[in-house]
């Protein structure tokens, strides 16, 4: 089986952000020999013990300091510490978030991705991972991320939620989630706050070289014999510069490759009815559970296949000049996703022959079903970008805590495409239509003679007009700074006075282009004859749905598609309805006190937040 294609090109960002992830992984294979070559400060400076026999011998401890964060934190937090990522085979840091008690996670956001929604969610849900993380039952648009400490901007184009799968479970020092916020954190933190964490040279001892290997295999994949393999490499390295050792350099790089598979059933808005009414088209009888009295008018099977295929990396320069220490933070993220959709349907809803019963009440059923198959891409792509320049200076009692930050993040559907087959009259399902139930699944009951029909792809004809083009993308950026000053007061009830201002400023620009009705199939084009047909597999489901599938071809659908899409002139209402920009200026600061005696301690704290928003919507 050939690989569904990655169809837009993954690099187009600025060259030196983008740069990060291949110069990282650059740093950590090459430059590690030479550091081992030449031996490590860290080992020379280590501690000695003496053997019985004299031999002297170095002893190396090394450790992170995740559980340290805990336990000195103000309020509820919970740490991921790196050993928690990996010790499970997670596919994203999702699914590492999830197993944190007041953490749920879903493939889906309510709000929709812009490739999501075309049916259902199936495209999320059906990509074996998690996507947004809840704290305390809350969405994660009343969630704040952040990377190492900054603000990360929000690519989504009606929500504030970040898509974090697209963050690997390996290549981080920490996750800190707070899960209630104190005067210096964001307070629009209403559920929580995450805090990604990148590992500095100080995690390692110098010379530290590390590769992560990941590999996995999809189940559904190997039963349906389309590709199935997944697989992740990761390399870092570490270690300090200087006579004095005052320059740290940490830098990893990643890249992965999943497939998936997966099957699901769902059905058509609206088509149910009653198995039993007061009336041809009747309410639910009196005595007659509605639940149990209801009956189902269409069946839609689905089958999925596709891939992710994710890369980034992270830079941690760190200046150690005694009371003053500067650092440099850099990280790149981004996941590109190329799916595609198939569905086989039944639907009877405007076939209903009801009969009557003895009592009078109607026993409903369906006299025919129409047959149809539709298939669209379901293309995602993901990115978050971020840099920190900042450091932290003590004079005497004062601590000056400082940063400006800067994070870029898209959330897009470059190019989905979609078309149906239906079958004529004479080739529906010419039969009574009625719905059983096995292990809680609804099974149409169909006659060797219906199923025939049904898994007969030259019945299949190109609908008029099903051809369908869209083309989504949202991106946002944030730019900001703070500055946080703390005065240690010394052993009275008073312990310390801090203060602290931050600005934010956010932009956001997103649009939607749909394309209707094009022709780049001829209409009453046989499914079995289509230009974009690749082979037949047997079943969408061996046990409950056996309706065979045609798969596509998915990048010369899409290319099709784009192609017709691009001779049509959209008008401006159509070209401008979905489209939007605005921005965000946020201002605040704080005062806070600590206050302790004996075993009782407490924070006193007074904080002001002013935004100011501006957005321009339906315009260029």
């Amino acid at each position: 089986m050939t690989d569904l294609p990655i169809l837009t090109g993954a690099l187009r960002r600025a060259p030196l952000l983008r740069g990060v992830a291949g110069a990282a992984m650059l740093l950590a294979m090459v430059a590690a020999p030479a550091a081992r070559a030449a031996g490590t400060p860290a080992d020379a400076a280590a501690p000695e013990t003496a053997d019985a026999d004299g031999e002297t011998r170095s002893i190396v401890v090394s450790g992170q300091a995740a559980r340290t964060v805990k336990m000195e934190a103000a309020g509820t937090t919970a740490v991921l510490a790196p050993e928690d990522l990996v010790r499970q085979p997670n596919v994203s840091v999702v699914d590492a978030l999830a197993r944190v008690a007041g953490i749920s996670v879903s493939p889906t956001d309510f709000f929709g991705t812009p490739s999501s929604g075309n049916h259902g969610g199936l495209d999320g849900a059906a990509r074996g991972g998690a996507s947004f993380v809840y704290v305390r039952g809350l969405s994660g648009s009343y969630n704040v991320n952040l990377v190492n400490g900054a603000n990360a901007a929000q690519g989504m184009p009606y929500s504030r939620e970040i898509q974090l799968d697209l963050l690997p479970p390996v290549g981080l020092a920490a996750v800190v989630v707070s899960k209630t916020s104190t005067a210096d954190m964001d307070g629009d933190a209403i559920g929580g706050t995450i805090d990604f964490r990148t590992p500095t040279a100080d995690n390692f001892k110098d010379g530290h070289v590390g590769v992560t290997l990941q590999g996995g295999v999809s189940q559904y994949g190997l039963d349906y014999h389309v590709p199935a393999a997944s697989g992740m490499t990761q390399a870092e390295y570490s270690t300090h510069l200087g006579a004095d050792h005052q320059f740290g350099i940490y830098a990893t790089g990643y890249y992965g490759k999943r497939y998936f598979a997966s099957t699901m059933v769902d059905f058509q808005a609206g088509q149910w009815e009653y198995a039993v009414s007061d009336g041809e088209q009747g309410s639910n009888p009196a005595g007659f559970s509605k639940a149990d009295n209801l009956l189902l008018t269409s069946t839609n099977a689905q089958f999925t296949e596709g891939h992710q295929t994710r890369f980034g990396g992270a830079l941690s320069l760190d200046w150690d000049m005694g009371s003053t220490k500067l650092y440099l933070r850099g990280t790149v993220a981004e996941s590109n996703i190329r799916q595609i959709i198939y569905q086989k349907g039944i639907q009877a809803d405007h076939y209903s022959s009801p009969t009557i019963r003895p009592d009078g009440l109607y026993q409903n059923a369906e006299s025919d079903a129409a047959f149809h198959y539709w298939v669209e891409t379901a293309p995602a792509e993901s990115a978050l970008d971020t840099a920190e320049l900042g450091g932290k200076t003590q004079s005497g009692a004062l601590t000056l805590d400082y940063a400006g930050f800067w994070s870029w993040a898209k959330s897009a559907a470059p190019d989905h495409a979609e078309v149906s087959f239906e079958t004529s009259a004479a080739n529906q399902l010419n039969g009574p239509f009625s719905v059983t139930y096995r292990d809680g699944y609804p099974i149409p009951a169909l006659s060797a003679a219906q199923l025939a029909r049904l898994n007969n792809s030259s019945l299949f004809l190109k609908a008029d007009g099903s051809g369908e083009y869209t083309s989504s993308r949202s991106t946002a950026n944030k730019l900001g700074g703070r500055l946080d000053a703390e005065l240690a007061l010394g052993d009275g009830v008073l312990k310390a006075l801090k203060a602290g201002v931050k600005f934010v400023r956010s932009s956001r620009a997103t649009y939607s282009r749909d394309y209707s009705g094009l022709s780049f199939i001829d209409t009453g084009t046989p499914l079995s004859a289509s230009p974009f047909a690749r082979n037949t597999i047997a079943a969408i489901d061996h046990k409950y749905y056996p309706y065979s599938f045609v798969r596509f071809d998915g990048e010369a659908l899409t290319n099709a598609a784009a192609k017709a899409a691009s001779s049509v002139t959209l008008s401006s209402d159509d070209y401008n309805g979905n489209t939007m920009s605005g921005h965000e200026n946020v201002a605040s600061a704080y005062i806070l006190a600590r206050i302790e005696t004996g075993a009782w301690r407490s924070s006193q704290a007074c904080a002001l937040s002013t935004p100011r928003s501006t957005t321009d919507s339906g315009t260029r």
